[in-house]
């Protein structure tokens, strides 16, 4: 499977994460101690395994109507992937390390003046 291929799998299950709150095909794509670097929040963040991740799209999802909701693959090499996000007026980068068929570390960076 190309890089693209797998983040256009990531894109569709943080889709049905935020949105329904459907995990399962985040939690097959993920390793169960992925680590994301959360830069956009003060202090920096890291969330670290898939459960926290959940909870962590649980906990903003809170209370919000994701009316405006993109993911978009920018480029890709090897094992990294790059997303443009845009949630209700943020915009964040992603970028995402893939070993053995799952995402095990991002980054997240942007814009976190997010509407509801």
């Amino acid at each position: 499977m190309s890089i693209k291929d797998f983040a256009e799998k990531v894109i569709k299950a943080e889709e049905e994460a935020f949105q329904k709150g459907n995990f399962d095909l985040l939690k097959a794509l993920e390793d169960p101690d992925v680590v994301y670097h959360v830069y956009q929040r003060r202090p920096y963040t890291e969330i670290v395994g898939h459960e926290a991740h959940k909870q962590d799209i649980v906990n903003s999802s809170k209370g919000r109507v994701f009316t405006k909701f993109e993911f978009q693959y920018l480029t890709g090499e090897g094992n990294l992937f790059a997303l443009s996000i845009k949630i209700n007026g943020g915009n964040f980068l992603f970028v995402g390390r893939v070993k053995k068929g799952k995402v095990i570390e991002g980054w997240v960076n942007g814009n976190t003046k997010v509407s509801d």
